[in-house]
């Protein structure tokens, strides 16, 4: 009975206008959304540009087909769902339902599997586009547009139900399709209704129907995301069932709310369940597993055993306090997934305190209020319980922050007591990625390395924030790239007695001193017992380095570096990554392969020729055309260097690598002809006509002299679907089928029905 109730509709449906002229315009806008997409891939591939994960860019991701018609799909379902049971109602057939020995769960999934049919057409008018890009784009990801496919599926699914629902419980067609539209409205609002109350906003996200099909569409499929639209399409079945039943039987009304309230709790439950990250299982369909950890990460997550608690402390007075608050925990606990994925005993604390911080909005906005006035003033403001606020006196008998200056920051502390902190950074991003989690959580598990930076000769200090020291890199708690937020552990070094045993890397940065014999002899020992060094020198003073340098085979040229440029002084090289650097590091293959150079400004010629112990390898190196070691011009600005007498034009070493075997260790040695390549003003500095990434030195430099410890690699395979098969002639045809010939199909079936009909 149930099928043969389907049956009825389907012919009811497709006799009507309405089921065609929506499939027509569901075509025209696939057609549209689909087109639009390939033509961005068919004019870069025309121009030159290199394609990129061109099955993303096509079904998913922000300009993707399936991306594009998750918001409008809630346009289509109240059309189809409106008569469903107000046509029933106002034609009076429902009466002869009732009298019939038909069940009301029949009735209702009878209805509902007609619209699970109709619902597959849809899927399969953009089956035909899926088909399509199989066929154009080159090594396709292939389950990846499937996934997408199931999850639109499922949210039509919804909407249906709900569509369903709304026309069981009105006899105006019109009333049951606005109300649909109104209920799809409150789901895609929910969030904005749990306010500050951490157990509502849990529920209401829950229920809310927004982006709920975002991670199948990007090809992760999610338990929970699969039981939400399971449970919520029974919610809205049951309330149907439960209306008719209401109907066909006497039934009071304080009965139905008990029932109404048994479903909610149940369904509630099922949610808690369903949301507990034990209970979760994933799926990732994409080629190169590009929703899941990496493998570095995923070795991190292996290696932390036991519990695990992060503690996120929130400062009332910081800029970024709105990640922690209440209203927003459950994105911010989200944030987290791949992580608790693999280790979902995780647990999350949060707490809540006001202290003294650096906000220059705030102290324009309260210039005469007291911390605890401006406190009060902003929870006041955003609608918060001042008194859940910690006072000063309070967070620090808990924790000092104060190293931290106050901002908002995670703790993590494993069961047997090792702790990190993990930072957001002053950047569009702010949040820290896969890289920054994992080395945080990766220095719980090991001894974090530790590098030293030279000091008592005016070298670049890690401390000041001078335009050519190195605090930026080195020390700077705010900035992502720095070495304390990818792992390692800094300090400053004198050499006035022996380096310390736990110093890992020792940096020697442009000495304006020279070191004294007994300085050079810690150093000696330091380098004899297998250290890592990593060395920078600057033009007119590489000659106080040249000491240190020649014992490893190496020196530093005298003159200055030059290189012809249309808008740039001479003084300014870009370096060029060599062919035996991309062996050893995928960051400089990817540099290399998009041209990306290392901006080098006033840098020095490197001598390999020297007797050495260690195996050289040359890094950068300068081009080989417009290039010279010029030994005469010193001021660059007011004069224009030339090529001299002895001057060569040719290709310099800028930075090699020394190796070689200590015992049962590697040892490693950067020498580097440039030392303000990594500071300050140069990492912040942009250039007209120059794509340069001197982040990529630092990250790859401190990965080789820290052993692959640090930075945590998180790389992955690159994608291999970068590539289509259609030209501007394969664009022309494609447009023409799917603006004109499948919409006109459809019309056709829809005038052959209708003349069938007739007859």
């Amino acid at each position: 009975m149930i099928f043969q109730i389907a049956k009825n509709e389907l012919r009811n449906m497709f006799c009507s206008p309405i089921a065609w002229l929506v499939l027509f315009i569901f075509a025209v806008q696939t057609g549209i959304e689909f087109t639009g997409s390939m033509a961005m891939e068919v004019r870069d591939s025309v121009m030159g540009v290199g394609l990129y994960r061109v099955t993303a860019n096509c079904y998913s991701g922000i300009r993707g087909l399936f991306s594009s018609l998750q918001g409008s799909l809630f346009l289509y379902v109240p059309l189809l769902t409106m008569g469903l049971m107000s046509r029933e109602r106002s034609s009076g057939s429902i009466k002869l339902l009732y009298s019939s020995p038909v069940s009301n769960s029949s009735i209702i999934l009878g209805k509902y599997i007609s619209l699970l049919i109709y619902n597959l057409i849809l899927i399969c008018i953009l089956l035909i586009y899926v088909f399509l890009g199989l066929c154009i784009i080159e090594n396709v990801d292939f389950w990846l547009p499937f996934s997408g496919l199931v999850g639109l599926y499922l949210i039509v699914c919804t909407y249906a139900a709900i569509g369903l629902y709304m026309s069981s419980i009105t006899s105006y067609q019109v009333v049951a399709a606005l109300g649909t539209l109104a209920v799809l409205a409150i789901l895609n609002y929910l969030p904005s209704l749990g306010g500050n109350i951490e157990v509502v906003q849990e529920i209401t996200y829950w229920f809310s129907i927004s982006g709920k099909a975002n991670q199948m569409i990007d090809g992760l499929i999610c338990s929970e995301d699969l039981f939400y639209f399971f449970i919520v399409i029974g919610l809205f079945l049951s309330l149907s069932v439960l209306k008719l039943h209401s109907e066909r039987k006497v039934i009071s009304k304080s009965r139905c709310i008990v029932t109404c309230i048994g479903i909610l709790t149940f369904v509630l439950l099922l949610e808690y369940v369903c949301t507990r990250p034990a209970c979760m299982w994933y799926c990732d369909v994409t080629q190169d597993k590009s929703r899941t950890l990496s493998k570095g990460s995923q070795e991190v997550m292996k290696a932390l055993d036991g519990g695990l608690t992060i503690t996120t402390y929130v400062n009332l007075l910081d800029d970024h306090r709105w990640q922690g608050l209440p209203a927003n925990r459950v994105y911010d606990v989200r944030g987290f997934r791949q992580f608790t994925r693999f280790k979902p005993e995780i647990q999350m604390r949060y707490v809540y305190y006001y202290d003294q911080t650096d906000n220059p909005i705030l102290d324009k906005l309260y210039p005469n209020l007291s911390m605890e006035e401006r406190a009060r003033e902003l929870a006041r403001v955003e609608d918060l319980d001042f008194d859940k606020f910690l006072s000063p006196e309070e967070i620090r008998e808990k924790i000092d922050l104060t190293s931290e200056g106050n901002r908002f920051v995670r703790l993590l502390e494993r069961e047997n007591g090792r702790k990190t902190f993990l930072r957001i950074y002053n950047d569009g991003q702010a949040n820290p990625g896969e890289r920054e989690i994992a080395a945080a959580l990766k220095r719980l598990t090991i001894v974090p390395p530790k590098v030293g930076f030279l000091t008592g000769h005016d070298e670049r200090s890690i401390r000041q924030v001078g335009e050519w020291d190195y605090s930026a890199f080195a020390a700077n708690i705010g900035f992502r790239y720095s070495l304390v937020n990818i792992g390692f552990d800094v300090e400053e070094v004198d050499l006035r007695d022996t380096i310390p045993g736990d110093i890992h890397v020792l940096v020697i940065a442009d000495l304006k001193k020279p070191l004294t014999d007994d300085e050079q002899e810690y150093l000696q020992r330091y380098v004899d017992k297998g250290g890592n060094l990593f060395i920078l020198a600057t033009a007119t003073r590489q000659e106080l380095l040249n000491p240190v340098t020649r014992s490893l085979g190496v020196y530093f040229e005298p003159g200055i570096l030059v290189q012809n440029h249309k808008q740039h002084q001479q003084d300014l090289i870009l370096g060029e990554i060599t062919s035996e650097a991309i062996h050893f590091s995928p960051e400089f293959f990817s540099n290399k392969a998009s041209g990306k150079c290392i901006t080098m400004p006033r840098a020095v010629a490197i001598n390999c020729n020297g007797q050495s112990d260690f195996r050289i390898t040359p890094i950068l190196e300068t081009s080989a055309k417009g290039c010279w070691n010029e030994q005469e011009t010193i001021d660059f600005v007011n004069q224009v260097a030339t090529l001299g007498p002895g001057e060569q034009e040719k290709s310099y070493p800028l930075m090699v690598m020394l190796d070689r075997e200590v015992g049962s260790k590697k040892q490693y040695i950067l020498v580097v002809g440039c030392a303000d390549c990594i500071s300050n003003g140069e990492l912040t500095r942009t250039r007209n006509d120059v794509n340069s990434n001197n982040y990529s030195l630092i990250m790859e430099s401190f990965r080789v002299l820290g052993d692959g410890v640090f930075p945590v690699d998180v790389s992955r395979p690159a994608p291999v679907d970068n590539a289509i098969k259609i030209g501007e002639t394969g664009l022309i045809v494609l447009k023409w089928f799917a603006l004109f010939i499948l919409p006109l199909g459809i019309v056709m079936g829809g005038v052959w029905v209708w003349r069938r009909r007739r007859k």
